[in-house]
């Protein structure tokens, strides 16, 4: 037979186990989404690229631009449909990564438009602007991010990230290039 008192601790056991999902809940869907990019040696100023994310459906496009030349590099899009993070965990520049069912989303070069981005020199300055989609928590809609990496390239194929300090400035010509992005 249950006593009144095994009633309640069951009911305040039960209360503390949902107030604890919720609050587990609530703190993985506040957290917000993460997109990081990191950078590999690479052969002839074509450093690979390792993408990892958290809180993120997928990732559209990419676009790199020189900061210290003040001009576009390379740019790619991915589409009609967008690529999970898992599914693209790594590209090297200048080659067009391999996407799942290219039926349903393919990477098409949007700069330049025929032929491979130039090489980086070492010493250089670049930024890499990724735009990827996530979803909102409350209330739960879709929406567009972006993330910017600045990069210095080192002569060995890799590059050093860097903190962009300030605002960030594209250059007019980048800007145009953005323009194609979506």
């Amino acid at each position: 037979m249950i006593t009144k008192r095994w009633r309640l601790l069951v009911v305040v056991l039960l209360l503390v186990a949902l107030v604890g999902i919720g609050w587990l809940g609530y703190r993985e869907l506040a957290t917000p989404q993460v997109v990081s990019l990191q950078c590999e040696s690479g052969d002839g100023g074509r450093p690979q690229f390792v993408v990892s994310a958290h809180r993120v459906n997928g990732i559209q496009s990419f676009m790199f631009w020189s900061d210290t030349k003040a001009e576009p590099l390379w740019a790619f899009r991915i589409g009609p449909t967008r690529v999970s993070p898992e599914d693209l965990p790594r590209f090297r520049y200048g080659e067009l990564p391999q996407v799942p069912d290219p039926q349903l989303r393919r990477t098409t070069q949007v700069f330049p438009r025929k032929g491979a981005p130039r090489a980086i020199a070492p010493g250089e300055k670049f930024y890499v602007w990724v735009l990827y989609q996530y979803d909102q928590a409350f209330p739960p809609v879709p929406c567009g991010g972006w993330g910017y990496f600045l990069f210095e390239m080192r002569p060995d194929g890799s590059a050093t990230p860097l903190d962009p300090a300030g605002p960030i400035e594209m250059p007019k010509s980048v800007e145009e290039v953005s323009a194609m992005m979506w």
